[in-house]
Formats: C-alpha cells, structure tokens, sequence
C-alpha cells in the first residue's frame, strides 16, 4: 500500500520511514524518534492516535512547530478522535 501510495504522490519510497512499535504513547514516542534519526527525516505521520500522542511529544522536542513543520494525522476509534 505505502509503495502504490509513493508512485502515485510521486515520492521516494523510504523504507525507514516505516517505523513499528508497541500501540501506546511510549511506541509512537519511540518510532517517532527513530523516524527523526533518519538523514531524511518525514514531514508527517500517520500513526493509531495512541502512537500519534507519544509522536506529539517527540516532534515538539524535535520540530519548531506542529503543525507547521509536522503534521500528524491519528486514526481509531478512541472518543479523542472526534476532535
């Protein structure tokens, strides 16, 4: 899916981008931080809301601005979502 998805934005496929953690904050914490490592780091995430919390955290440490220099877009069905 992530590979389709890069032909059709016409973006590299970048393979470390695709962090895997546990799904609570501390795994989004974690893969947002290894994501970060990268000589090219993202510009955006797209994580389960728990992951997108702990991310949240890391990028204000990382970033000058959320949502300005990083976007995060959380998904699931946790009431927060609504927001």
């Amino acid at each position: 899916m992530l590979t389709e998805w890069n032909e059709a934005a016409r973006t590299p496929d970048r393979k470390e981008w695709v962090v895997r953690g546990d799904l609570h904050m501390e795994g989004g914490r974690s893969a947002m931080e290894a994501a970060m490592a990268c000589r090219f780091p993202p510009t955006a995430l797209l994580a389960p809301t728990s992951h997108g919390f702990g991310a949240l955290q890391c990028a204000h440490q990382k970033v000058s601005s959320v949502p300005r220099d990083f976007s995060i877009i959380g998904f699931d069905n946790l009431p927060v979502c609504r927001w």
